[in-house]
């Protein structure tokens, strides 16, 4: 009877022993599972990084060719206007003080046209 009393704790005992050994493969296997969804995440953060790196270099390469363009179409109209500028100031050049006066109120009449009672 000894003998079979000793045999009962053994036997009794390899359920819990079997619970603990899946629990352990478990507990491994989800270990692995963290450690990898880790190093995913970790690699993606850094791939979004530098995605967003190479856009912020992009948006300021652009920005600078805009600006650039701007600043060139700029100059050309400065230009443009400071010709013809001149062209009409050469061409008032040589006029009266008579004859300026006249264009003068051509030219008041003209924009005023608009601010005289009963016009449209």
């Amino acid at each position: 009877m000894s003998e079979s009393a000793a045999a009962a704790p053994d036997s009794a005992l390899q359920p819990i022993e079997r619970v603990r050994a899946v629990e352990k493969e478990w507990e491994t296997a989800l270990a692995r599972l963290q450690a990898s969804a880790k190093a995913e995440l970790e690699r993606l953060r850094a791939e979004v990084g530098a995605a967003i790196d190479a856009a912020r270099t992009e948006a300021e390469r652009a920005r600078a060719a805009l600006l650039e363009k701007s600043r060139a179409e700029s100059e050309a109209e400065a230009k443009r206007l400071l010709a013809e500028g001149r062209e009409r100031a050469a061409k008032f050049a040589g006029k009266s003080a008579d004859e300026l006066g006249a264009l003068k109120e051509r030219l008041l009449s003209a924009v005023l046209v608009g601010f005289r009672p009963g016009s449209p």
